[in-house]
Parts: C-alpha cells; structure tokens; sequence
C-alpha cells in the first residue's frame, strides 16, 4: 500500500486550523459569557448574592453559557480529528519502519 505523503499532511494542516479556528472561537464565547454575567449582575437588584443569583439565571447569560458549551464542544471535536490525523501518520511510520526492517532481515 502505498500512501500520498502530501495529501496526508494536507490534512492534517486543514484539521489543525479547524481545531486551531474552533479553540479560539471558544474562548473568544467563554470570555462573553462571562461579560454578560457581570453585566446583568450589573443590572439586577438586591444584594450581593441577589444579584449573582439573577445574574447566573438570566436568560441572556444562559445563552451565552449555551453558546460557548457548543463551541467547546465543536472545538474539543475537532482536537480529536487532529489527534487521530496524528496517530495516523505515526501508525504508517511504524508500518514503513517495520516494512523496511522486514526487508533486511531477508
């Protein structure tokens, strides 16, 4: 069997900026969630632990919480496709390593 080097670095390339494009959009949700708990701790009424308690239920920072669970999950995806584009290329060098050696033991 024979295997196109270049093709498999291709794709490994395009599912590392994936995983690298989906990190970041992670992140980038996880810090706006937590922009949007201080804003409506900012808004809401009472005391202190009122307030944190309106804040964590509010539906705009629910959503937020939503939104950057989902991207972490398409994110954590995507590092799994990586990882397994890795021990992929790791599996054909063994393969080739144990091919070769094969052929000068003969």
């Amino acid at each position: 069997m024979t295997f196109d080097a270049t093709a498999i670095t291709e794709r490994l390339r395009l599912a590392g900026e994936d995983w690298s494009d989906k990190h970041a959009a992670a992140e980038a949700l996880e810090h706006a969630a937590e922009g949007m708990l201080a804003k409506q701790f900012l808004i809401a009424t009472g005391n202190v632990e009122e307030r944190k308690a309106r804040a964590k239920c509010s539906d705009e920072y629910q959503a937020a919480v939503k939104a950057s669970i989902d991207a972490r999950l398409a994110a954590n995806k995507a590092r799994v496709r990586y990882d397994t584009g890795k021990a992929y290329c790791e599996l054909i060098r063994t393969q080739e390593s144990t091919k070769r050696a094969e052929m000068t033991m003969r």
